[in-house]
């Protein structure tokens, strides 16, 4: 029994091979695949690479006795050295470096995330003491114009401006919709004309609202990054 190698044109393929002699003639026959490895391997590619053979070879204790395994792993080792124990600390270093940078990272990019919520956060608080006061100004503004209209039924010469009614996109538009919210407002319309489920219709307006949150996000760190 021995081992094979052989090369492509990037890996080096290791294999176990057995002799056997039939009709007076030695034939080589496979016994088992013991991988592959990039050529040239870094001290990675050789760790994995012979936590992998042990596995295989432990596999193979039926067929492959103590005195036939000592030279497979002599033989690879020819080829293939085992990582020794300071390049396992170098690469123990190296590993607890990469995932402290992972770590860092994370964190950054959730603290960033926090950051844009808690901004999001003040504004609404902001636009909700903004619309607390208009409504307070708008139920007086209401009281007084349900007043005159009252007091036009009556009869009473009530003086005032006239208007064209506005239309349901003037008024959308007048507190604060945009060009797409009217669109997105007409599927939405469309859908319940046309009788989909409640979970379709609700699982658009959802992914309207997500779209835009993310937008504001985005929004808020391109101000960020240009101040």
């Amino acid at each position: 029994m021995f081992t094979r190698f052989r090369k492509t044109k990037s890996r080096l393929q290791v294999s176990l091979v057995t002799t056997r002699r039939v009709a007076g003639k030695v034939t080589h026959e496979h016994v088992a695949s013991l991988g592959s490895i990039a050529d040239p391997a870094s001290a990675y590619d050789r760790l994995e690479f012979w936590q992998r053979l042990h596995e295989r070879l432990g596999r193979l204790g039926n067929r492959v006795d103590a005195a036939d395994l000592g030279k497979v792993m002599a033989a690879v080792h020819g080829r293939v050295p085992i990582v020794t124990p300071d390049e396992q600390r170098e690469l123990r270093l190296k590993t607890a470096e990469e995932e402290a940078r992972l770590a860092q990272s994370l964190h950054d990019m959730h603290a960033e995330t926090v950051t844009g919520q808690k901004g999001l956060i003040a504004r609404a608080q902001v636009s909700v003491s903004q619309g607390e006061a208009a409504m307070v100004d708008l139920v007086q503004d209401a009281a007084k114009t349900s007043e005159r209209a009252e007091r036009l039924r009556r009869g009473e010469d009530v003086s005032g401006k006239i208007s064209r009614p506005m239309t349901r996109e003037e008024f959308m538009k007048a507190v604060g919709w945009t060009e797409a919210d009217l669109r997105h407002s007409k599927v939405i319309q469309r859908l319940y004309e046309l009788g989909a489920a409640e979970d379709a219709i609700r699982a658009v307006i959802d992914e309207r609202l997500k779209q835009g949150v993310y937008r504001k996000v985005l929004r808020e760190r391109l101000r960020s990054q240009t101040r």
